[in-house]
C-alpha cells in the first residue's frame, strides 16, 4: 500500500468514527469548562497570561490574528494599510458585525477600546508591567 493509498483510508475511517460518535452522542445544556490557572480578570487589557488568552481567543475578536504560519490575518478588520512610514495604521472594518448586547461595531467601538488601552485604565493593567 502506497502512502496516498494510507492516508485516503485513514482518513475514510476518521470520517465514518465521527459520523458513528456523533449520532450516538446526546448533547447536554450545559458546558464546563477547565482552566489549570484563574484569570483574574475578564477584560482583555487587564491581563496577559496564557491560559486566559487560550479561552478568551474563543469569546472575543480582535482586528487582526495570527494565523498558523503567524502571519496577520483578517478578523474585525478586512484589510489594513501602514500610512506615514509606519506610524499610522487604516483599518477597514467588517460590516453587519454587532456586539453581544446589540451594539454596532465600528470605528468609534475600535477608538474607545484603543482609547481606554493606552490611557489610564490601561497603565493599571497588569499589561504595563
Amino acid at each position: 500500500m502506497n502512502t496516498k493509498q494510507y492516508f485516503s483510508m485513514a482518513l475514510k475511517s476518521i470520517v465514518m468514527a465521527t459520523s458513528i460518535t456523533a449520532a450516538s452522542v446526546s448533547f447536554a445544556s450545559t458546558l464546563t469548562v477547565s482552566s489549570p490557572q484563574d484569570p483574574g480578570s475578564w477584560d482583555p487589557i487587564d491581563t496577559f497570561l496564557i491560559n486566559w488568552a487560550s479561552v478568551s481567543t474563543n469569546i472575543y475578536d480582535g482586528l487582526t490574528y495570527r494565523g498558523s504560519d503567524l502571519k496577520l490575518e483578517p478578523g474585525l478588520a478586512t484589510s489594513w494599510q501602514q500610512l506615514d512610514n509606519g506610524t499610522r495604521i487604516r483599518f477597514n472594518l467588517r460590516k453587519g458585525v454587532t456586539f453581544h448586547n446589540g451594539e454596532k461595531f465600528d470605528a468609534s467601538a475600535v477608538k474607545f477600546t484603543f482609547d481606554r488601552l493606552m490611557g489610564d485604565e490601561g497603565k493599571k493593567a497588569t499589561t504595563a508591567l
